[in-house]
């Protein structure tokens, strides 16, 4: 029995998520096992985690959903586009410059969270990694987890696949007056590509702020 197959055919069978006891019940595997099985499909991009926390007393805990997969005929369409781009560098140069103006209409909210929660919302489970380094910098940086695309880019030459991923980052970000500062893809091709994005104008502003203050001080202003 293919253990990992059971648990993604039950969490198929319950869209809105399944916690590690209801994932028992339903394939009959252990604990154990279900666990290890559940590292391994994290791992894969095959499905995501989600902590859930009590509307009353009680620990929090995780709940795990399927990631966004690819259809057949979906991949088959991808392939298309992949042959297309990799055999006309003019359509491929339109399709990047397409996904950068794609992703700048994705996002909707503040920045950074619109990028990182509309990354989520299309299947590939960013993680901030943002260190206090990172912060004093401006720079925000997270990691995709999933990635909902995966077998589209490593049965049929898709790398340029990554690359409109990349674009549609890049369009979020510099719709915010931000940059893309890393998008590094893993090697080889698998979930956990590492993206930084950082605000140009982070030091202007902070400069501006200061002349604010300091002209409300030398005018008396009470403090806000």
């Amino acid at each position: 029995m293919d253990r990992g197959y059971e648990i993604i055919k039950a969490l198929d069978r319950h869209p809105d998520g399944l916690s590690i006891p209801e994932i028992v019940s339903s394939t009959g595997l252990s604990t154990g096992i279900v666990r290890r099985e559940i590292d391994v499909l994290i791992a894969t991009g095959a499905i995501r985690s989600h902590l859930r926390r009590p509307n009353g007393p009680g620990r929090r805990g995780y709940r795990y959903t399927l990631t966004h997969t690819p259809t057949s005929a979906l991949l088959l369409m991808m392939s298309i586009v992949i042959d297309l781009a990799n055999t006309d560098p003019e359509s491929a140069a339109k399709l990047l410059n397409a996904a950068k103006a794609t992703g700048a209409n994705m996002v909707d909210g503040p920045y950074p969270d619109a990028i990182i929660e509309r990354s989520a919302d299309v299947g590939f489970a960013p993680m901030e990694i943002t260190t206090g380094q990172d912060e004093l910098s401006g720079l925000t940086r997270f990691r995709f987890t999933a990635c909902p695309v995966y077998e589209a880019v490593r049965h049929h030459n898709g790398a340029i696949i990554c690359q409109l991923h990349r674009e549609m980052v890049r369009g979020g970000t510099e719709s915010f007056g931000a940059q893309l500062v890393q998008f590094d893809t893993s090697r080889p091709i698998s979930p956990g590509c590492e993206v930084a994005i950082r605000r140009v104008f982070t030091e202007f502003t902070d400069t501006a702020n200061r002349m604010t203050r300091m002209e409300s001080e030398s005018r008396g202003d009470p403090a806000s």
